[in-house]
Order: structure tokens, then C-alpha cells, then sequence
């Protein structure tokens, strides 16, 4: 089902509220404790989740895939929207907007760095963008609130530790973006060193219908990625970009008779 990915990429506390709630709606009788034991938990260990003191693993969350596969009132949920995991959230219209170049996100992350400087001729060098390019960026972001200036008058982002996500209403905007992510990415083939960049591929013969089980892994790579790489106490020097992307390279054809 193509929203179990959603598992990973929402809060799964937010799902097993609403379900128990819808159950408990339609029996006055119903009972966490049999719920729990239902879905492979202590009736502690559901009771601590529903209250956000303790976190799910991914296996625990694969597992709760199997117990609920056939719950209507689940699989109800899941085709509604919930507020997104802590470390997503939806790039707002504002920033879509004006971010139609593969730059903004760059300075976003920039700020983060330890020699961040908000000089436009300091960014252009640091990126390989003109300083006019530079100074409109820094203003259009500060203008939608995606940077602020804190007390010691330092950009700094209004939004850290968040993976941000554009919703379909931005596909052109996207597709545009992720083109010119590839094309640094080609780019750093001929201008970095091997040490400074990594890049692989794998082609393979699978079931179309292994989409929903890539796009699952997909997300939880990258949230994994994003903790591990947020992490505080340790010094940011770079700004790097993980493109990842599983695409058809055949299409479907009609089948054609051969005359003798």
C-alpha cells in the first residue's frame, strides 16, 4: 500500500490515537489493554507512546505494518493527513515561490555553518554564485521569514534540524531543482577530488510494484541521514546535497506478432 511509507515519515503516536479514538466511538467497550496485546505491545509500552514518552523503533513500527495490515480503522487513517514527523515539514508557498533555484536551499543550510559570513561577495565565492545572485537570495529569504537576524545581529535560519518537503502543487518548481542538483552533481565529477564526493548506482530487473518498498527505505535513509548529520557539538564546514531517485529505464509495450 503506497502510504505505509508514511509510517516513517509521520508520527506513528498520531495514527494510534486516532485509531483508538475512532474504535473507542464505535464501541463504548472497547479496550486498549487487547488492543495493545492485538498489535504485539504492553499495554505500558502503547500507553507510553499515546502520552510521546517513548519512541517507536523501526522494526517495533514494521511490525505494527503486519498486526494492522487488515485494520479498516487504520488503514482509514493513513489516507487522511496527520502533522508531520519532527524533522519534515512543507516548504511553505512562500518559499517555494521565490526559491526556484537550487541556491536558496544552500544558503538556508549555509547559515549553519561555523564560518558563516552574510557577505554577498563571502556567499558567492563559498557557493559559485554572482554576489547580486547572493544578496537578492539573503533578501527574498529574510523577507519570508526563512532567516532572521538573532540578538548579535547574526542571519541565522527560523527553521534548523527540518527536512523540508514540497507538496505536488510545486512539481514545476521541483523537478527544476532536483535537474540543477544533478547537474552539480555531474559537475563535481570533473572539479572535486574522489575523497570529497561519492556517487553509485545500481541497476536491476524488479516488480514495478516495489516502488511503495524503495519509497519506504528512501525516507527512512534519509531520516537517518538527517539525525546523524544534525547532530549538535559537531562543527559544519560544508553544505552537501544526497540526491536519491529510483526511476524506470523501460516502458511497457504492446506485444507485436511476428508474420512468418
Amino acid at each position: 500500500m503506497s502510504k505505509w511509507k508514511q509510517l516513517l515519515q509521520y508520527d506513528i503516536k498520531e495514527y494510534l490515537v486516532q485509531v483508538i479514538e475512532n474504535k473507542k466511538k464505535k464501541n463504548p467497550r472497547f479496550s486498549q489493554r487487547a488492543f495493545a496485546t492485538k498489535i504485539g505491545l504492553s499495554a505500558s509500552t502503547l500507553n507510553e507512546t499515546l502520552r510521546g514518552k517513548r519512541k517507536l523503533s523501526k522494526k517495533t513500527i514494521a511490525k505494527l505494518k503486519i498486526a494492522l495490515e487488515g485494520d479498516a480503522d487504520f488503514l482509514e487513517i493513513l489516507e487522511s493527513p496527520l502533522p508531520p514527523f519532527s524533522n519534515f515539514c512543507v516548504a511553505t508557498n512562500e518559499l517555494t515561490s521565490i526559491a526556484s533555484s537550487w541556491y536558496h536551499y544552500v544558503i538556508l543550510e549555509l547559515t549553519s555553518t561555523e564560518d558563516f559570513n552574510d557577505n554577498a561577495e563571502w556567499i558567492s565565492a563559498r557557493i559559485g554564485i554572482s554576489p547580486e545572485e547572493a544578496q537578492k537570495a539573503l533578501n527574498d529569504l529574510l523577507n519570508i521569514n526563512e532567516l532572521k537576524r538573532n540578538q548579535f545581529n547574526k542571519i541565522i535560519s527560523t527553521n534548523k534540524n527540518c527536512i523540508k518537503v514540497a507538496d505536488e502543487t510545486s512539481r514545476t518548481i521541483m523537478i527544476k531543482t532536483a535537474t540543477e542538483y544533478l547537474q552539480k552533481a555531474q559537475d563535481s565529477f570533473t572539479k572535486r577530488p574522489p575523497h570529497e564526493r561519492f556517487w553509485s548506482n545500481m541497476v536491476i530487473a524488479c516488480s514495478s510494484e516495489d516502488m511503495d518498498y524503495i519509497q519506504t527505505k528512501a525516507v527512512e535513509f534519509v531520516q537517518e541521514c538527517h539525525e546523524y548529520l544534525s547532530r549538535l557539538n559537531v562543527p559544519k564546514d560544508e553544505v552537501y546535497v544526497l540526491n536519491i531517485g529510483f526511476t524506470p529505464m523501460t516502458k511497457k509495450v504492446e506485444t507485436v506478432s511476428l508474420s512468418d
